[in-house]
């Protein structure tokens, strides 16, 4: 049986509406949360200046309090950005601090228990990664981010209680029906998983086999 791949959540995911989370920021904090979008934004490659960006979060970590959910997402979501190679366990378990903090701040928000379960998922605590997983389906259906969740759903399918599986499911057949094109990225995610048949008995029957 072919696993489904270990899904890494894109950048435009990550850094998603950096740009607009100033509203609602202390004043006192609005020139860190400008610094920290500056050193956020891509380069040629699509990856922030991770020289910048980390310098830029060892600043925002001692935040005048008290710091936004949207300030704490945006630092959650910068450490993110930068949990690759040799820094990946160390920046993750940084940035799984700021999406606790996040949603301390703001409860039941869904974006932020995705990138808590991503965070937590990277830095190996698999107990929380699956709690912000189930927690973040406080939204049904999220554009941005469902593929991620069907994905690591997927790769963690046994694991999981029946009623987020149903959750996953309803989401990966919504996601399917959007575009035909979605569908085929459903598809290719799930392998040929435990949750593949279920999804297939599901989806209305395929137009273009």
């Amino acid at each position: 049986m072919t696993r489904p791949r270990r899904i890494v959540l894109p950048l435009s995911v990550i850094l998603l509406s950096l740009a607009a989370l100033g509203c609602g920021i202390v004043a006192r904090n609005e020139i860190a949360l400008a610094a920290l979008m500056r050193a956020s934004v891509p380069d040629k490659n699509g990856v922030p200046n991770p020289d910048a960006l980390g310098a830029t979060l060892a600043g925002a970590d001692a935040c005048s309090s008290p710091c936004s959910a949207r300030y704490e997402l945006a630092i959650a979501r910068g450490y993110a950005a930068l949990a690759d190679g040799d820094t990946q366990m160390r920046m993750a378990k940084a940035g799984l601090i700021h999406a606790r903090r996040a949603i301390a701040a703001r409860p039941a928000w869904g974006e932020a228990e995705v990138l808590r379960a991503y965070l937590a998922d990277t830095a190996g605590d698999a107990g929380e990664a699956r709690r912000a997983l189930a927690d973040s389906y406080v939204q049904p259906y999220l554009r941005r981010s469902a593929l991620w969740r069907i994905g690591y759903a997927a790769r963690d399918w046994a694991a999981l209680d029946p009623a987020v599986r149903e959750a996953v499911l309803r989401e990966a057949v919504w996601y399917g029906t959007i575009e035909h094109a979605d569908r085929r990225a459903v598809e290719k995610i799930l392998g040929d998983s435990a949750a593949a048949a279920r999804f297939q008995r599901l989806m209305p029957a395929d137009p273009e086999p």
